[in-house]
């Protein structure tokens, strides 16, 4: 985010003053913070299903981190950054708002050693399961742009993680079928969309995750780190908090001009 620092400035007018208040900032920043890290509890160490999806070497790395900090009294929620906080609390508060009580219950399976957790579920039936995204990547817009593609296309190719992920719930819950809630930040729209996946699909995506997760839990326990090429994409670097230390920091430049031949 750029420095906005020389902007701010207080008015004063008759009777009446505004002026910007960090430390009011700072004090809400961190109360959300540790109401972030009580809906978190108890999963940050134990295996996620979200962790099969990403850079496995992201997920090694901050899974050490949250170790040691947890040994000096700390919890993970602590290093959440105040964009993080706010990036994290407006899905949340949406969320919430969306599916009131019944909003992301962590579920664990004792099989694969694994919490998971669908953000709604039984809302409309016996064995449904929902997921709510917010994204300011307007693909109404797209849709509008690029000829010939639906929203449900662009939704499609723009995010892989979310199938991924609703896939491996799928294998967990017993379902081929899915509800999506997609709220555009701006203009301020929601859509729901019906996920429907084959059978032979939901099983050859979790056989990846469960290959990515083996060779994660492998790292861990020897104290090696994944390569580089556990990443999805060269994107998952930009803004990543180890990409600046080695080893990524070189091993990334590498990896990114190998893929760009």
């Amino acid at each position: 985010m750029a420095n906005l620092d020389e902007h701010f400035g207080p008015y004063e007018a008759e009777g009446f003053s505004i002026k910007r208040d960090r430390r009011t900032k700072e004090a809400i920043l961190e109360i959300a913070g540790q109401w972030l890290g009580r809906k978190r509890e108890g999963t940050e160490l134990d295996d996620h299903l979200s962790d099969d999806i990403p850079c496995q070497r992201k997920v090694v790395l901050k899974k050490r981190g949250d170790e040691a900090l947890r040994r000096l009294g700390g919890t993970p929620s602590s290093k959440l950054t105040a964009q993080e906080v706010i990036f994290f609390g407006f899905g949340h508060g949406f969320q919430d708002t969306i599916l009131g009580p019944s909003a992301e219950e962590a579920m664990w399976s004792d099989e694969h050693q694994l919490w998971y957790s669908p953000d709604g579920k039984f809302l409309i039936g016996d064995n449904e399961y929902h997921e709510v995204k917010t994204t300011r990547r307007s693909a109404l817009k797209k849709a509008d742009r690029e000829a010939g593609l639906t929203i449900e296309d662009v939704l499609y190719r723009d995010n892989a993680a979310w199938w991924k992920y609703i896939e491996g719930v799928m294998h967990l819950t017993g379902t081929t079928t899915y509800y999506l809630h997609v709220a555009w930040i701006i203009p301020a729209e929601m859509e729901s969309f019906r996920i429907d996946i084959t059978p032979e699909r939901v099983e050859r995506s979790w056989k990846e995750m469960t290959k990515r997760r083996e060779e994660r839990r492998s790292h861990l326990k020897r104290g090696t780190l994944p390569p580089v090429t556990s990443r999805r994409g060269a994107y998952e670097c930009n803004n990543c908090p180890y990409v600046n230390a080695e080893p990524c920091m070189s091993e990334v430049v590498i990896q990114n001009a190998m893929e760009s031949d």
